[in-house]
């Protein structure tokens, strides 16, 4: 999702008042006035985006001054008439403002917020921090009615805290077979329908990985070894993984779910420390206390 998408969003489950929410979306200036649309709704589309656009013109990395206000004059071109103000009156507001860096204004709290914005970035936090400040989170929910919530963060902390490229979560179904039931990464979701496989035992690793109490790292994914072992379905569909990790979810002693992860990128691959598969496994462990409590309409709407 898009930031924009987002805040819309937002704004709907929080109930904003609907000339809000109609003024948070995108319009194009050059756009044939839709006189469908009421007059002030349509401004506030304008000035919103208008703004986006100044601030993004502000803050952008690099831009000689010039340049800079050759962008804000164009921008203002291009808005005058929405706003029903004269460009040069708009640049020069845009250019004012700008200009307020080298006075410590809100250009210079921009730069700091930038600069603070890159050193958290550049920050060194290890996969087994992230990975443990996500299973304190799990502990933290109620068991009941969050499993849905629940696969999805220890998804998305496996997949921030290793940097994988992909992290899909099978679920077993009430047929006695795993499928997809959540995806994230570039080009996941249009395959998850033919993410699947049967329950019953194959000699392949994902099967091995379901009989397996604990993580299972596969470091060359190509290596024919390993290669022997991966079903039609995966090389169909995964094969561009350089390196992936099965992590099964226990319940009753059985194996209720499977959550995947992958590296397509060779230079990107990362071996998994003891430390970080163990903290892992527990993450995979506080999972199982979701599915204890869920019934089979609530696991097959996931």
């Amino acid at each position: 999702m898009t930031f924009d998408e987002i805040g819309i969003e937002a704004a709907d489950r929080w109930k904003l008042p609907q000339t809000i929410r109609d003024g948070m979306r995108a319009s194009d200036p050059s756009a044939p006035v839709d006189e469908s649309v009421p007059k002030h709704v349509r401004w506030l589309q304008a000035i919103s985006n208008y703004s986006t656009e100044v601030a993004d013109a502000l803050t952008s990395q690099k831009v000689a001054e010039d340049d800079r206000d050759a962008m804000l004059f164009d921008i203002a071109t291009r808005y005058s008439g929405a706003l029903n103000t004269d460009a040069d009156t708009l640049a020069s507001m845009s250019v004012t403002l700008a200009n307020e860096e080298s006075a410590d204004g809100v250009m210079h709290e921009i730069s700091q917020l930038q600069a603070n914005a890159d050193a958290i970035a550049r920050a060194s936090v290890s996969a087994e921090v992230r990975i443990g400040e996500s299973i304190a989170d799990l502990r933290s929910m109620p068991s009941k009615n969050a499993l849905a919530p629940a696969i999805a963060m220890a998804a998305e902390a496996m997949l921030a805290g290793l940097h994988l490229s992909r992290s899909v979560v099978f679920v077993r179904q009430a047929n006695n077979e795993f499928q997809a039931r959540l995806g994230m990464g570039a080009g996941v979701q249009p395959m998850l329908s033919r993410l699947r496989f049967s329950a019953e035992f194959r000699p392949d690793v994902f099967h091995l990985a379901i009989t397996n109490p604990v993580g299972i790292f596969i470091e060359n994914a190509h290596d024919a070894r390993i290669d022997a072992r991966l079903p039609r379905w995966y090389k169909e569909t995964l094969s561009e993984a350089q390196a992936f990790v099965l992590l099964p979810v226990k319940c009753n002693d059985a194996t209720v779910a499977l959550v995947y992860g992958d590296w397509t990128d060779p230079q990107n691959v990362r071996k998994i420390s003891p430390p970080e598969m163990s903290s892992l496994n527990e993450m995979t462990r506080e999972l199982g206390r979701f599915f204890a409590v869920a019934n089979w309409k609530e696991v097959e709407l996931i």
